[in-house]
């Protein structure tokens, strides 16, 4: 049977496109979270070490830790690989995976009959 012949369930296909998308919207939000804490927590610890053991003058504590939390943040940025936007692309390979597997579900229910 042709694959233009199968009929898949929109509903069903909507239904886990919904479900893999916002998946995929939880796991963008929470990389942006722990981005956030790791660049807090890190300007936090260098800002007080800075300015217990290295400088007194406030202004280049302030400087130096910003700088200090933006690099650690990169640098977890570089080996983690963090998705932080969704893009079209993201969405038709979704689509395209959720029509696979109906596609392939379908065939396996006609045979198995």
């Amino acid at each position: 049977m042709a694959t233009s012949e199968i009929k898949l369930g929109y509903d069903e296909r909507d239904r886990l496109f919904k479900k893999e998308y916002i998946e995929l919207k939880i796991k963008v939000v929470l990389n942006w979270f722990e981005l956030s804490v790791l660049f807090l927590v890190s300007f936090i610890v260098s800002f007080e070490l800075f300015s217990k053991y290295v400088l007194k003058d406030i202004f280049f504590t302030v400087i130096l830790s910003l700088v200090v939390g933006v690099l650690i943040s990169w640098i977890f940025c570089c080996f983690r690989n963090y998705q932080f936007k969704i893009s079209r692309f993201d969405k038709e390979d979704i689509y395209k995976r959720i029509s696979t597997e109906l596609i392939k579900q379908s065939k396996k229910n006609q045979f198995s009959k």
